[in-house]
């Protein structure tokens, strides 16, 4: 039987301030030319990486396009870029100071008991607030490093709080990722064992059990830093420094790759 694994608030809010007052620091740093350098996402510039990161936080009309439907991601997405096209340094500063305000005052209005309740439909099921707040917690950690690794070559998310949220949120939610695992691999048991920081986490294909302990054998191994697992299932093979290994059932392990490969419903 799985031991439940939960998100407590208070992680939250600690990991929302550590990676906000890292991507400041780094803003302070950066010149015009820097904002308009290139960074790992495809298309985008620095400063449109940052137009995506405060659009959502300062912007409920944005969230309400999202959330009703009326507007795609991508199409908020450029919506936004425009609208920040030509935001100095000082300003970005500011509104990720006021973003920032709003999400941990949006937090802070939340109960605690209904804070791990899936109470949230989305496309493929459904999800917690938890969960969508360490949906929030991926996107800032992962943007971060994709404006910090071109210009300063940085290549790790190195907070060890924030890795643990992540991938805590990331098998919570991996069943929803497109395409879907088979109906043959449901109840199926995955384990991984990631390292920098060592954490192991076991999960029921196809249900929302994961935890950190269980009496079963696992049908499938993965092994992986835990930074290389991370980027493969956001999508940056270029970050990922040592192999991914996966031992056991190797048709389980298959369709896994096929769905850790695809886009996730927070990218």
């Amino acid at each position: 039987m799985i031991k439940s694994m939960q998100i407590a608030k208070s992680e939250i809010r600690a990991t929302f301030i550590n990676e906000r007052e890292r991507l400041l620091s780094l803003i302070a740093t950066l010149t015009d030319a820097d904002l308009n350098a290139p960074s790992l996402c495809k298309g985008w510039a620095v400063r449109d990486v940052l137009s995506h990161i405060i659009g959502f936080e300062v912007s409920l009309l944005d969230v309400a396009k999202l959330v009703l439907g009326i507007k795609d991601l991508d199409q908020i997405n450029n919506e936004q870029t425009l609208r920040y096209k030509n935001t100095s340094k000082q300003d970005f500063i500011a509104l990720l100071n006021k973003g920032q305000k709003r999400i941990l005052f949006g937090l802070s209005l939340i109960p605690s008991f209904i804070f791990n309740l899936k109470l949230i439909k989305i496309k493929n099921g459904k999800v917690s607030l938890a969960q969508i707040y360490g949906d929030g917690i991926a996107d800032r950690a992962i943007h971060y490093i994709d404006i910090a690794n071109p210009l300063r070559g940085e290549s790790f998310i190195k907070n060890i709080l924030s890795i643990d949220i992540i991938l805590r949120f990331m098998f919570s939610c991996i069943h929803m990722l497109g395409p879907k695992l088979p109906k043959a691999a449901k109840g199926k048991l995955i384990c991984i064992e990631t390292s920098k920081p060592a954490k192991i986490i076991y999960w029921n294909v196809g249900t929302n059990h994961i935890g950190s302990e269980s009496n079963q054998k696992p049908d499938l191994y993965i092994t992986s830093s835990a930074n290389d697992f991370i980027f493969l299932v956001t999508g940056r093979p270029k970050l990922i420094k040592n192999n991914v290994i996966l031992k056991g059932d190797s048709i389980l392990a298959k369709n896994l790759k096929a769905t850790l490969n695809s886009n996730a419903f927070w990218e």
